[in-house]
């Protein structure tokens, strides 16, 4: 493993998958304030994807890129913090982190979701909103859903506690604001037969791929160049 290189990843990308693209990292938990100090070295490349915020850990990361380590963010909290330290370096890539950087999400509410141990790492048992958003996107786009049904399901996505959010509940939800049960379980199998759309995984792909590529390339990191057609 690659000291110089460390990933931390969560739910948003298991580490066999991520090991495929960047096998040389060094992967660990999602992090929290005060796991840097437990470094052995300091890395020349840090990939934050999954961990929890708080204002001591922003300031920590921001330490490190003012230090010259290059810190990248995509997915879940490293979405949040990149576009929070874009104007003093941290790099963001993906859908999620756009809309972190242009306003549209606030906070990091839309992130939130229950974690589960398993043997490749952290599994989600419920859903984050950024991944019901995408979804939900998709089937307008995909004409599986009107606009009006769609804006029904979100709006029940959101009304459910983290804990809960499963696409179960939030079809017994919108069956409650009024779509019929029948659309519903079609819609469901809509959704489980290559609907879903996992917007967090996608973009931890991007930003482990861009890593690749700045690596081989020894490029400075280019605003410009990053996830062209994915879908936000």
């Amino acid at each position: 493993m690659n000291e110089d290189l460390i990933v931390y990843l969560g739910a948003s990308i298991g580490r066999v998958r991520a090991s495929f693209i960047l096998p040389d990292a060094q992967y660990h938990a999602p992090v929290q304030a005060g796991d840097f100090e437990k470094l052995m070295t300091v890395p020349r490349t840090m990939v934050i994807l999954d961990g929890t915020y708080t204002p001591e850990l922003e300031q920590q990361v921001a330490n490190l890129i003012q230090a010259g380590v290059h810190v990248y963010g995509a997915s879940a909290l490293g979405a949040l913090l990149a576009a929070k330290l874009e104007p003093i370096g941290m790099k963001g890539l993906g859908a999620i982190y756009r809309r972190f950087l242009s306003g549209y999400y606030q906070g990091d509410r839309v992130l939130g979701c229950e974690l589960a141990l398993s043997k490749n790492g952290y599994r989600r048992s419920t859903e984050p909103l950024v991944n019901i958003y995408a979804t939900m996107d998709h089937a307008v786009l995909g004409n599986a859903l009107d606009t009006s049904m769609s804006g029904i399901i979100v709006a029940a996505a959101e009304a459910l506690p983290d804990s809960q959010r499963t696409f179960e509940n939030i079809f017994v939800e919108a069956q409650k604001r009024g779509i019929d049960q029948h659309i519903l379980v079609e819609f469901s199998n809509w959704v489980n037969n290559g609907g879903y759309i996992d917007q967090q995984r996608q973009d931890a792909c991007m930003v482990l791929n861009r890593v690749v590529y700045d690596m081989k390339t020894e490029t400075l990191f280019d605003k410009n160049f990053y996830d062209q057609g994915v879908l936000i």
